[in-house]
């Protein structure tokens, strides 16, 4: 807010506080030589207005040359508002805040009552109202005015005096102020009474009393009297209704003067009335309504008229028929008989039934009776009604109604039937809640009502009654309309594969839904479905197979049961479905396949590619030519093979091997050897080395045949171990001795190990310890047969 010493700019009223949904201008002063005129472009048309940060239409603003204003309609709570300039960006020139508070209305309907104490001088008054308050901080003050005046306060609707000195022939005035928590105030009317007497309440009426007579109920009562009152200045009203209805109740006067007792004929017999009574002093305030009193009005039960009905009878194998017998005889609550019995022209005794009985049932020859039913009390006969049961032979198969229909409307379940071809007197309707409740009904229309508690089961039978006799029955169920219904519960999935279910459950008795089940609607769907599909089946079928289902997937199921008058849900149950069939089997030929294959693979590496070569020590046939020995290749290793028998998988030559003894070169290269071996015996270990180069060394300067490629150096064998001299390869140029020899059994005889048996190994390992070798290696050529040219 811009100001100086003289003028300032500022917003008017300042924080105004205002009723709830009042209307509000609010102004914006701004003189001539105010600052904000002075320091911006001030021009009141370019004023805005905002309430809680949200700006006000222009509508609802004004200005001149002075002055800019407002007008907030309606206001429903506390706000902010604020005035701004209209520049860029616009200027604030000042804000107040609006506060508002519930109305406060004006009480209503004020009256005073008066209640006299033991002591006649004091008295207790009460004054009552109404108030639309809109809020719980009101309080009230009553004054109350007589002689003097006499304040009361209270939070609520009411205020006791509890003495005060009380005149019964001086006027009174009273009146109400509401007061809200900002001290704003309404008063409401005086209400003014022309003497004391006008507010004194009388006590209410004790010791009631109703009494049932055959002409209807007798009322008595007792006023109690706590001051000087002339009995004949008192008045009465006594009120009476049915018990447990909604009709208004029938208020009567009874009158004035000592009248404590009234008798009342305006009542049904045999119906349950409650009785009150209230007084007051001629003209004063009527007293409370007495405590009610209940009593059943006395019926005459020998001018009630008896109504008696039996069923069509039905023969058994023993040549007996069973007949129901239905009376409507005197309601239960009337208490106006002790029970009824029922006798027969072919029985001996009487049978007897309670008050509450309505039916039996009893058996019968095939000749015809006579069944009477009486009502009695105190043992005597008060009223009775026949029925003659003709004999069975006589019994006529009359035709039952047709085209019966059941529906349900407005709480009711209605029955409609069609009317027979044969003249009709009327027509027994017979329904009943359970075995021991009957009811039935003579009726000559050709539609029924029947209304009662909702959801309960009844067993409808309709007989048509003929000239001749009664038509045949028909029985049908239904219930009366209501809102909830049992559901269906055990809800089951007793089995499933990949592509069905079967859903089982338990079915709705009578019992439990108080109807018949139309039918079983079974819903179902997955978790990425939007909508559910759904199997509909009969009330006598209690299981679904659920078919065309995804495999391993998980599924939703519930089940609705609908009867004609409502439907209820299950529970929801989750199963899922088992992988396809078709997946599996392809699983399983994969895992055999590749069984067969890893076997196979193993079988051709041992029987094809993974030859065992024997050893040469215990060969009796000849050397292997080097252009039979290839690289090794073996698809899968063989366990327990040495890698010397991976070297070589070749065959034995069949050729003719021989080696000719004027090949000096082998000759010394055999003779090298020997010596070699002489001297290594004689040498150091440290010495090793050296012999090893000097041996190979020799071995390189002999000749290399096919083109001096070298071939692979193999270890020298062993020739002392093998039992095989150098002398023997100085054999005649024809024939190798080595295949003259005759076979010889390996030295190492184990039958149930393998060539390369741990004997084997301990005689082919060299002895480090006690022996010291050196390596020598000779090539294959030395051991092909060479086939020399005849010298």
């Amino acid at each position: 807010m811009y100001t100086n010493a003289q003028e300032e700019c500022e917003i008017f009223p300042r924080n105004p506080v205002v009723p709830y949904g009042s209307d509000l201008t609010i102004f914006f002063k701004a003189p001539s030589s105010s600052v904000c005129r002075s320091k911006m472009q001030f021009n009141p048309s370019r004023i805005f207005w905002t309430l809680d940060k949200r700006k006000i239409d222009k509508r609802f603003c004004d200005f001149n040359s002075t002055f800019a204003s407002v007008s907030i309609h309606n206001l429903s709570g506390s706000g902010s508002l604020e005035c701004f300039l209209d520049t860029a960006p616009p200027v604030s020139l000042d804000g107040v805040f609006i506060q508002t508070y519930p109305p406060v209305s004006s009480p209503q309907n004020v009256s005073c009552t008066g209640n006299m104490t033991n002591n006649p001088v004091y008295t207790k008054v009460t004054c009552m109202w109404d108030h639309d308050q809109h809020s719980t901080d009101i309080k009230y003050t009553v004054y109350l005015k007589q002689k003097e005046e006499t304040t009361c306060e209270s939070s609520g609707r009411s205020c006791t005096f509890s003495k005060i000195n009380f005149l019964l022939k001086k006027d009174l005035s009273a009146r109400v102020i509401a007061t809200n928590s900002f001290g704003y105030s309404a008063n409401s009317s005086d209400v003014l009474y022309s003497k004391g007497w006008d507010i004194v309440q009388m006590d209410s009426p004790e010791d009631v009393t109703a009494e049932a007579l055959p002409t209807g109920l007798r009322v008595t009562w007792n006023i109690k009297e706590k001051f000087s009152v002339r009995k004949e200045e008192t008045e009465c009203e006594m009120r009476w209704r049915e018990k447990d209805s909604y009709t208004e109740p029938v208020v009567k006067s009874v009158g004035r003067g000592d009248i404590n007792s009234v008798e009342v004929t305006e009542v049904k017999p045999c119906t349950n009335y409650s009785v009150s009574v209230r007084s007051r002093y001629h003209g004063s305030v009527w007293s409370t309504w007495s405590r009610e009193v209940t009593e059943v009005t006395h019926l005459d039960v020998r001018r009630l008229q008896f109504h008696l009905w039996r069923s069509k009878s039905v023969l058994d194998d023993e040549g007996k028929r069973t007949v129901h017998i239905m009376w409507k005889g005197v309601p239960p609550s009337c208490k106006a008989v002790d029970g009824y019995y029922i006798l027969s022209d072919s029985w001996r005794r009487l049978k007897c039934f309670g008050p509450y009985q309505n039916h039996t049932f009893i058996t019968l020859d095939e000749h015809p009776h006579r069944i009477t039913v009486a009502a009695f009390r105190n043992d005597t006969r008060l009223n009775d009604a026949s029925i003659e049961v003709p004999a069975m032979a006589e019994e006529g198969n009359l035709p039952p109604v047709r085209n019966i229909s059941v529906f349900v409307q407005h709480g009711c379940v209605n029955i409609t039937w069609e009317k027979p071809r044969l003249p009709v007197s009327g027509y027994i309707i017979v329904w009943n809640s359970t075995a021991k409740n009957h009811m039935w009904q003579h009726t000559q229309n050709t539609s029924f009502s029947l209304k009662d508690k909702p959801f309960t089961l009844y067993t409808i039978s309709l007989t048509p009654l003929y000239k001749d006799g009664p038509g045949n029955e028909s029985t049908l169920h239904n219930c009366s309309p209501g809102s909830n219904l049992t559901a269906v519960s055990n809800v089951q999935v007793t089995g499933f594969s990949d592509k069905h279910a079967e859903i089982r459950w338990l079915p709705l008795s009578p019992s439990q839904c108080c109807a018949f089940v139309l039918n079983y609607t079974v819903f179902y769907k997955t978790y990425n479905e939007s909508k559910f599909r759904n199997v509909t089946v009969g009330p006598s079928q209690h299981y679904v197979i659920l078919e065309d289902l995804q495999a391993r997937t998980t599924y939703s199921v519930y089940i609705m049961a609908r009867t004609v008058a409502a439907s209820s849900k299950s529970l929801p149950i989750i199963f899922s479905t088992k992988p396809s069939k078709y997946f599996l089997i392809v699983l399983v030929l994969c895992c055999v396949g590749l069984i067969l294959l890893s076997m196979l693979a193993v079988m051709i590496q041992r029987k094809l590619l993974s030859k065992k070569i024997p050893d040469p020590r215990f060969s009796s046939l000849s050397v292997w030519p080097s252009d039979k020995c290839k690289n090794p290749w073996s698809l899968l290793p063989v366990p327990g093979v040495r890698d010397t028998e991976k070297i070589l998988p070749c065959h034995v030559d069949s050729e003719i091997i021989s080696v000719s003894p004027t090949s000096k070169l082998v000759m010394a290269a055999v003779k090298t050897l020997t010596d070699i071996q002489n001297i290594a015996a004689r040498i150091e270990p440290m010495a090793e080395t050296q012999n090893t180069s000097l041996a190979a060394s020799l071995l390189n300067e002999g000749q290399r045949p096919h083109g001096d490629k070298e071939l692979p150096l193999i270890p020298a064998p062993d020739f002392q171990t093998s039992g095989v001299s150098l002398q023997e390869y100085s054999l005649p140029p024809i024939q190798s001795p080595y295949r003259k020899q005759t076979p010889l059994s390996s030295p190492l005889e184990s039958p149930n190990k393998p060539p390369w048996s741990d004997e084997t190994e301990t005689l082919l390992t060299p002895k480090l310890k006690n022996t010291t070798f050196f390596t020598s290696y000779v090539t294959l050529d030395m051991f092909e047969p060479v086939k020399h040219p005849a010298k």
